[in-house]
């Protein structure tokens, strides 16, 4: 049986394979190398002082917060590939907030900010703002398909690492529902 009905069992193993991989690689390198991008040196006092740990300790937290930043860079490839595989594209541009500040729905006329005038654009129904929960349910045509391809997530990684023990969806589907729901 397919993972889900609207997109192809080995494209989106294909898509996690590739998410894992270049975040595993950039964890492997950035243990290496924890300057390979500028740090703040002032931002290094305060978060030793403000998080009650040493340079050690620093110095570890500051990797995982460079591998979290590509892993966030790939979660949304994640969705970009996801929604670019899907057939049917209409006329209207769509502003996705995948993760929207609040659980609430909307679908709205995006008005971005103009700052020559300092105000809000005139609103455009070809443009819109949409919640991520929204917009895949637009795109696909099913409800709760959101739902179904986080929960679709742990299945393929479990496939693709057998050994993998840590993905307790019981624990994990708090934190969609405080997402989205």
């Amino acid at each position: 049986m397919a993972y889900l009905s609207f997109i192809d069992d080995q494209l989106i193993e294909k898509i996690i394979f590739s998410i894992i991989k270049k975040t595993k690689t950039s964890y492997n390198q950035n243990s290496q190398e924890i300057h390979k991008n500028v740090i703040d040196p002032f931002s290094i006092f305060f978060e030793i002082a403000c998080f009650d740990m040493d340079v050690e300790q620093w110095k570890k937290q500051e990797k995982t917060r460079q591998v979290q930043k590509t892993l966030s860079n790939q979660i949304g490839m994640f969705h970009q590939n996801i929604l670019g595989s899907l057939k049917g594209k209409d006329y209207t541009a769509y502003y996705v907030e995948i993760i929207p500040k609040t659980p609430q729905r909307y679908n709205i006329p995006f008005r971005p900010s103009d700052s020559r005038k300092g105000s809000k654009c005139s609103a455009n129904e070809h443009i819109r703002q949409i919640d991520g929960y929204s917009f895949y349910h637009l795109a696909t045509g099913i409800e709760d398909v959101l739902l179904q391809l986080f929960l679709t997530i742990p299945k393929v990684m479990r496939k693709l690492n057998p050994q993998e023990k840590n993905l307790n969806i019981e624990q994990l589907i708090h934190f969609f529902n405080k997402a989205y729901l």
